[in-house]
């Protein structure tokens, strides 16, 4: 089991932004990650005007391998009138990177069609993230954007760093205290040294 953490470094954000950046990462974040089969132990989200962080405990280091039933076409358009399988039973045995041998069929209301079962997952965790967490950054919402740089991306204020890493490792938020103005301010601990992070490349869509 490991850690990720991600921490966005940004222009100072407007006071009134920060709950709802919590808010938002940690709703965006927890819909992703079920909806790439993982479960977790913990995320946690923490926003001050200039540093957004996302702590995930209990990540596995792999995509969870799951099955899905899938339906193909008509079983009558699949074989020809001497059992060989058509066209569309070997491009649909295909999409699903199986033989044609183990494509069953099922009863459907229309009438009876083939299917198989599909696998998804089993990709390393950093390439699942390394997709994750642009589409999520991209999606944030705020009243008002800025753009900067060559225009293609906006956010709420222009994004300075990306700190990114799946590790494993303790990480935990201490000392948090309210100020007044609504901002947070607390110190993080890091412990031990990541083992098997490593950089890589954040790729935003243009907004």
């Amino acid at each position: 089991m490991s850690t990720f953490v991600l921490e966005i470094g940004t222009e100072e954000l407007p006071a009134r932004f920060l709950s709802n950046v919590e808010k938002e990462l940690a709703d965006r974040f927890t819909a992703g990650l079920k909806e790439a089969g993982y479960t977790f132990s913990l995320l946690d989200t923490c926003a001050t005007p200039r540093r957004s962080v996302v702590i995930v405990e209990g990540l596995e280091d792999t995509q969870p391998v799951r099955e899905e039933l899938v339906m193909g076409p008509p079983a009558r358009i699949a074989f020809d009138a001497e059992g060989n399988p058509t066209k569309a039973a070997q491009g649909f045995a295909k999409t699903l990177g199986i033989d044609v041998s183990a494509l069953g069929r099922a009863q459907t209301e229309k009438g009876e069609y083939l299917s198989g079962m599909k696998k998804t997952g089993g990709v390393p965790t950093l390439d699942v993230l390394a997709g994750l967490c642009p589409a999520i950054i991209a999606a944030l919402p705020f009243a008002k954007r800025m753009r900067w740089g060559d225009g293609e991306f906006a956010f709420a204020r222009p994004i300075r760093w990306f700190w990114r890493c799946l590790a494993t490792l303790s990480f935990r938020l201490k000392s948090v205290k309210w100020l007044p103005g609504g901002l947070r301010r607390g110190t993080a601990c890091l412990v031990p040294v990541p083992s098997r992070s490593r950089p890589r490349a954040i790729t935003f869509p243009p907004s």
